[in-house]
């Protein structure tokens, strides 16, 4: 899990048109959030996923469901929007807290 930085005053200006992957049931801490994601990756993937972690503003967590990306790299842009330098966009009525990304296991 790595915190989305330097992201606190964006928003997103477009929201209406970008749909977000289901969401998670509420949590209390990011780390539960975290760990929902990590139970839905399938345990030996060929591709990288990844999901953000949003705070609604009456303080619980929820995670977006794990989507796949490629097999060496995931674009966050399939997830949130992203603005023209690749930071993600708060959607609208969350903020964008954190960000959780799985590496398969590929080994020479």
């Amino acid at each position: 899990m790595s915190h989305v930085s330097g992201q606190s005053g964006r928003t997103a200006s477009s929201s209406a048109t970008f749909k977000l992957p289901p969401l998670s049931p509420a949590f209390l801490t990011e780390e539960d959030a975290a760990y929902w994601v990590h139970t839905r990756i399938p345990l030996n993937p060929d591709k990288e996923y990844g999901s953000v972690i949003l705070l609604r503003p009456d303080g619980k967590l929820l995670a977006t469901s794990p989507i796949a990306g490629q097999a060496t790299g995931f674009d966050f842009g399939t997830i949130v929007q992203t603005d023209v330098l690749g930071g993600m966009l708060h959607p609208l009525g969350y903020r964008c807290v954190a960000s959780v990304h799985s590496h398969p296991p590929i080994h020479a």
